[in-house]
């Protein structure tokens, strides 16, 4: 980690309409902003559709920003420039719908951060989900779907 800029932790939940988990990664990386961190995590959640060859997802976040700089084409701001352009460059690869949710309703994500955090979330904790993720993603399954 670079030194003079916060640590955050970023995560990915790839699910499906039924809240099942596909795919996911969580990591600790260093952002100067939580735009920044939050658009790191949009950025990867692109590239993990796109490794998973997905053809049609919806991208959620609690970042009112990042979700409108992400579906939209106005300028970000600098710290975030380049990740907005990659993700807008990956995500034209696949049908996809950036939406905010409320952090009420992104509980799988922010358990796995929180877990990331303390440093004891199990690396095999996708394919093996820990009993509490479980739970919580059967609870907060999308109900949105394309049509």
């Amino acid at each position: 980690m670079k030194k003079g800029y916060p640590k955050a932790a970023i995560v990915v939940v790839l699910r499906n309409c039924k809240g099942e988990v596909l795919d996911g990664c969580s990591s600790l990386v260093n952002a100067s902003s939580t735009t920044q961190g939050e658009a790191l995590a949009v950025r990867l959640a692109c590239q993990l559709i796109n490794s998973n060859q997905i053809s049609r997802a919806i991208i959620e976040s609690d970042n009112k920003m990042v979700i409108k700089l992400c579906s939209t084409e106005n300028v970000p701001p600098w710290e975030c420039a380049t990740l907005i352009k990659d993700i807008r460059l990956i995500s034209s690869n696949f049908a996809r719908k950036f939406s905010w949710v409320p952090r009420a309703c992104n509980k799988a994500s922010h358990w796995v951060v929180s877990q990331a955090f303390k440093g004891s979330i199990p690396l095999d904790w996708v394919s093996i989900l820990p009993f509490a993720l479980s739970v919580i993603c059967k609870d907060d399954a999308s109900v949105e779907v394309f049509s």
